[in-house]
């Protein structure tokens, strides 16, 4: 039977019951009721089988925002009521451990259960933590050291320019060229938001706090992230052979100097709150390169700055390893990279 062909057997049946075509599916509906029924609960219980097959929270509310799935509910809410609570027993015991950051730890169970009490068992809720980056990157004063991306011996920032290859001059320092543009500081902040959120959500559970994301206003911001980036100065030697000891360019220079890096390192202020009725808690962290993540693997085009950005990307790795080692979770930020196409995006 075609569509023209159903169409009218049932304008045929209206005109000759007397019924309207909402009538006609009444009827059909009372006359099917039990079946009707029957093919719910079943695909009810199917839906909820296979969400609970994952013991995910974000597919828990999947599940209750379907006000069709009702043979379920009590104990979905119960399931997701017992992830909440078993993420803040961990933290609790992880905050008793000798190692932790206790009071830093306390506050983000506070954190934690705001956001259990506000998401509930709502899909559509917000269950993500806010991060809000202050930068004082102290490169002003380093400006004649040829911004433009050459090295510079001079101090006028007109440095020589060309592939990382095409360097030679072991007396030259090299410029940090764009690693502290706007543009490379967003790439680098957004790979420690990456970080937390994975962390997070392995240590804790899928689902209870979906990722942190970036908050333009301090003011409301759970978690305020403020760094000062410096070179290092008379702390550690101003000017760092390039050598392969620390950053490998021996696809080109066969392990030859090919010029000075200016060694910078990084201080963090972390500031987090729960909510207004309680006091921000401060913590601060240096961070450094990783000598042994450190090895520039150098390619064919690849900026004479390349190295800084690299040794920037493994100071952000540093931080989060530092920030994720006080609360003592085991899950650490991927390996730092080594290439300048994954250390830096300025688009």
């Amino acid at each position: 039977m075609n569509f023209n062909t159903l169409l009218l057997y049932i304008l045929f049946l209206t005109v000759i019951s007397g019924c309207s075509m909402d009538e006609l599916r009444e009827k059909w509906r009372a006359r099917n009721a039990k079946a009707i029924e029957q093919r719910d609960k079943l695909r009810d219980d199917n839906e909820y089988k296979n969400v609970k097959m994952w013991e995910l929270v974000s597919d828990l509310r999947i599940y209750l925002s379907n006000p069709k799935n009702t043979r379920h509910r009590t104990e979905a809410e119960r399931r997701i009521d017992s992830c909440y609570q078993g993420a803040i027993d961990k933290m609790t015991y992880l905050a008793a451990q000798d190692s932790s950051d206790e009071e830093l730890l306390n506050v983000l169970v506070s954190l934690v259960k705001r956001i259990w009490k506000t998401g509930g068992y709502n899909s559509e809720s917000e269950r993500s933590l806010s991060i809000c980056f202050i930068s004082d990157v102290a490169t002003n004063a380093d400006k004649e050291i040829d911004d433009n991306g050459g090295m510079d011996n001079s101090g006028d920032g007109q440095g020589d320019h060309g592939n990382l290859k095409d360097m030679g001059a072991s007396d030259k320092v090299i410029g940090v060229g764009r690693t502290f543009s706007l543009k490379g500081e967003e790439y680098r902040r957004y790979r420690i938001i990456e970080w937390l959120s994975h962390s997070f959500s392995s240590e804790i559970g899928w689902g209870l706090v979906d990722e942190f994301i970036m908050e333009e206003d301090v003011t409301k911001a759970d978690i305020v992230i403020k760094y000062e980036t410096y070179p290092t100065g008379n702390e550690i030697p101003l000017d760092v052979k390039v050598e392969k000891s620390i950053y490998d360019y021996n696809h080109y220079s066969n392990g030859t100097i090919v010029g000075y890096l200016k060694e910078y390192r990084c201080l963090w202020t972390v500031k987090v709150r729960p909510d207004s009725s309680v006091e921000i808690l401060e913590r601060t962290f240096t961070s450094e390169p990783y000598e042994g993540i450190i090895a520039l693997d150098a390619r064919e085009g690849d900026p004479p700055w390349a190295p800084y950005t690299v040794m920037m990307y493994s100071i952000a790795y540093d931080f989060t390893d530092q920030l994720l080692t006080s609360i003592c979770f085991q899950t650490y930020p991927p390996s730092s990279p080594i290439t300048f196409e994954d250390a830096f995006s300025d688009y």
